[in-house]
Order: structure tokens, then sequence, then C-alpha cells
């Protein structure tokens, strides 16, 4: 099972990571590639979708290497912390997180710091705050394989099921599938495992 680098990765991630029999991999020497999951952190606000985008660009231009991009001036850890605090201030369990959170973000999330870093240390944030066990990082480049999520769309395709969870903003806009390992620990706390293990995805997938 190869996956890619993402930040706070989507509960789909989760569910093929740590419910599943196969080995596990995610693969850090792999091409970033533009517009997916690998600089944007999907959650939900009072507007509905919200997808944080982290502003990023190569450090050499002739490299398109995921260890070779790095943030932009634009990256400003306190504005992503005031923003995802805006969303889910109002969630049952935001408060217990703000601090590591905050930690995190300042001391991986500053303009020129490597995005692959800022990934890395977020899965490991989720890893300690909900006392789960490591998976492997790729000591090379991976080769495609038939448990191969690395396709732009894969993890955010309309063929994965997620059972829903209580969200904030659910009275006005209907449960919102498919966000941020973030969004299901604001509201359900370490019971987060819980709704990854549940996630399905239909036979057409990878698609």
């Amino acid at each position: 099972m190869i996956l890619p680098c993402c930040p706070f990765p989507p509960l789909s991630w989760y569910h093929l990571a740590y419910s599943n029999s196969t080995s596990t991999v995610i693969d850090v020497h792999e091409n970033y590639i533009k517009q997916s999951i690998r600089n944007r952190i999907l959650l939900a606000n009072s507007q509905g979708l919200w997808n944080f985008t982290l502003p990023v660009h190569r450090r050499n231009a002739e490299s398109r290497l995921m260890k070779d991009i790095i943030f932009t001036d634009q990256m400003d850890p306190k504005f992503l912390l005031k923003n995802i605090k805006t969303a889910y201030s109002s969630s049952p369990f935001y408060e217990h997180f703000e601090e590591s959170l905050s930690e995190l973000f300042n001391t991986n999330g500053k303009p020129k710091q490597s995005l692959l870093e800022f990934n890395l240390a977020s899965i490991k944030w989720v890893e300690n705050e909900l006392g789960i066990s490591n998976i492997t990082i790729s000591t090379s480049y991976m080769e495609k394989s038939d448990n191969d999520y690395r396709n732009k769309q894969a993890l955010i395709s309309s063929n994965w099921n997620y059972p829903s969870y209580p969200q904030v903003f659910e009275d006005r806009n209907g449960f919102i599938s498919g966000r941020s390992i973030l969004d299901a620990i604001f509201h359900v706390g370490p019971e987060a495992k819980k709704w990854w293990t549940d996630v399905s995805l239909n036979p057409q997938q990878n698609t």
C-alpha cells in the first residue's frame, strides 16, 4: 500500500494506513503534484467546504521532488491557526488540541521551511495525539503497484463512503465528508479512530 505524504491527510488516507492488514508505505521521494492534497488541508467552515492551500514553491527550479518544495513568504503559522480556530473553536475538542497544534505550526510552518517536513510532522502529531503506531517511510521512490494511492484523485474521489459524525455547522451545511483528520479530531476527539475504520471504497477504486 503506497500513500502520498499530505498535511493532516483525509480519513480515506487513515483508513488505508491503519485499518488494513496490508503493509503501508508513505512515499517521500515522489515528485510534487500541483493542485493536489500534497499542500492542501481539507477542512470545513460555516460556508461549507474549505480547502486550505499551503503556499509553496520549488527551492530548485529544475527539481520537482517533494523534498525540494518549500513554503513561500506568504506562509504564516499564526494566520493558519487563526483560520482553523475561526472554523473550529466551537467544536467539542478544539481547545484540547490547540496548544500542541500551535506548537507544530510555529515549529514547522514558517516561510522557506520544507513542505515535506511539515507534512510528516502533521502525521506524527496525529500519531502522538491518538496513540497510534508509526507507518513506514520510503527509502527511495516507490514504483507503481496495484495498491497505489498517489494518483491525484485517488484519496478524494466520489468513490469513497464515509460514516457521518457530528459537525458544528451540520445544521446549515449537512454532513461534509472526506475532510482532514483534523475535522474528525476536533469533533470526536480520540474516537476519530472509530470513524476511519468504517470508511469504505467502492469497487472502482483509484479512479
